[in-house]
């Protein structure tokens, strides 16, 4: 599949939003299956769900105007494409993103436990994560991107270096909360973000949705509904 150039509109925006939404209903079982099993397709299946609401916040913030609130939530989009490239078709990486979330959540616990007991029932639902762990480890998201792999099915690793290199050093600047933004906010510039933030969401989207389609098997649906995209966009 030929991977997708820069652009993006208001109108490409609500369209991936509803083509996610169709996908979501389809695969959403994915995200319960047994956590013993492999989580190649939940992984998947999560990052489909959770590319929805970022959508549906982008859309709302470009109304609102505020477009560099936009990149922030942008910025989540493109960390999980370049995971979804970086995982492939890998089982062991699948895992590596599954053991992160747990070691994630337990560091978090750790830290909240210092100011207040952590509720029994919240340590027990822990435990049992706990149990699931592979002991894997994911890597950074730069290395993420820089050891994705080319595969058949997926370029993951000119997708995800697209992403890093045009996308994450900028998305982060904003969500990081880099006082060199202020001036322009205080110049009413906020609005200036808008179009960037469109741009940079429908194409991380879509490369999203490449890697998702790999993994969960919709790839012909997937470029029927890209094709009328691009048709829409020269009409």
């Amino acid at each position: 599949m030929e991977i997708p150039k820069l652009h993006g509109t208001v109108g490409e925006l609500a369209a991936q939003l509803k083509y996610v939404g169709e996908k979501i209903v389809q695969y959403y079982g994915e995200v319960y299956e047994d956590h013993a099993a492999g989580h190649l397709r939940r992984v998947a299946a999560a990052s489909l769900i959770r590319v929805s609401d970022c959508l549906d916040a982008v859309a709302r913030l470009a109304d609102a105007k505020l477009g560099l609130e936009a990149h922030t939530i942008v910025r989540t989009i493109v960390e999980l494409a370049i995971t979804l490239c970086w995982v492939g078709l890998d089982e062991r990486r699948a895992q590596a993103i599954w053991d992160k979330s747990i070691d994630d959540i337990t560091k978090g616990l750790g830290r909240a436990g210092k100011q207040a007991p952590v509720p029994k029932e919240i340590s027990e639902f822990v435990a049992r994560l706990r149990a699931s762990h592979g002991g894997t480890k994911r890597p950074t998201v730069q290395k993420m991107a820089e050891e994705a792999l080319d595969i058949p099915e997926l370029a993951g690793h000119k997708i995800a270096g697209v992403l890093y290199d045009y996308l994450f050093d900028p998305l982060s600047a904003a969500s990081h909360g880099d006082l060199r933004f202020a001036k322009a906010l205080l110049a009413g510039a906020e609005k200036e973000f808008v179009p960037s933030a469109l741009e940079y969401a429908v194409a991380a989207t879509e490369y999203l949705l490449i890697a998702a389609s790999a993994q969960l098997g919709f790839r012909p649906d997937l470029e029927k509904f890209l094709q009328t995209i691009s048709r829409d966009q020269q009409s």
